[in-house]
């Protein structure tokens, strides 16, 4: 047996151009693990005034909204929460699709004397500070680079010692272009009716923003 589109467009959701709030819960009381990636919401313009409520409300109360909402044509289970000046959508995995832990519970039971436990607690407050993500960055990310810059610079030194021959590409125009290429964004398929734009929070090179963009 086989499924057509038709057959899938024909399945109802029950969120296609809305966010829908279900509950609200602490956020410590979600586990991390069912956290699976970032958005800012940015609302349109009718519903600036409920977004301002919302924002102000949860940020009033210490609390977080459990919510659906339809993205790619799949309702997911979704967190609102504040952040700096606007709202988090953290998208969640279902239940289902959190794998349970297979590490045999033998392997937790091993015998830990005190002293390695008190050297253990003393290696743990020597390095126990403020969390700065500044401080935690992509080494080889970076060495590449500084690579590709030292490449670049170098290819600049090589055209500028060389005499151009007739008929040859323009390198020092090449050059002009900004050699780190990574950071790029994608538009994608925007979400239907008035509910609140998204954008990736990380602006990194695999990182999308879904706005209002036209549909190729």
């Amino acid at each position: 047996m086989a499924l057509t589109d038709e057959d899938f467009a024909a399945v109802p959701l029950g969120t296609p151009h809305s966010i829908t709030i279900a509950q609200f819960v602490k956020q410590e009381e979600i586990d991390p693990i069912y956290y699976q990636r970032s958005y800012y919401l940015e609302p349109e313009e009718l519903g600036m005034k409920p977004f301002a409520l919302l924002l102000e409300t949860l940020r009033d109360r210490g609390v977080a909204a459990v919510a659906r909402f339809t993205l790619r044509h799949k309702e997911r289970t979704c967190v609102l929460r504040p952040y700096q000046n606007t709202l988090a959508l953290h998208v969640l995995f279902d239940q289902d699709e959190v794998r349970p832990s297979e590490v045999p519970s033998s392997q937790h039971d091993a015998p830990v004397d005190k002293e390695s436990l008190e050297l253990a607690k003393s290696y743990i407050e020597a390095l126990s500070t403020d969390f700065l993500p500044e401080q935690h960055v992509d080494a080889y990310r970076e060495a590449i680079l500084t690579l590709i810059d030292e490449k670049a610079a170098s290819l600049e030194t090589k055209a500028a010692t060389s005499p151009v021959q007739d008929g040859l590409p323009d390198l020092m125009a090449a050059l002009q272009k900004p050699s780190r290429t990574f950071s790029r964004r994608k538009t994608g398929r925007p979400l239907l009716g008035n509910a609140p734009k998204l954008a990736r929070v990380s602006d990194s090179p695999v990182a999308l923003r879904l706005q209002q963009a036209p549909t190729p």
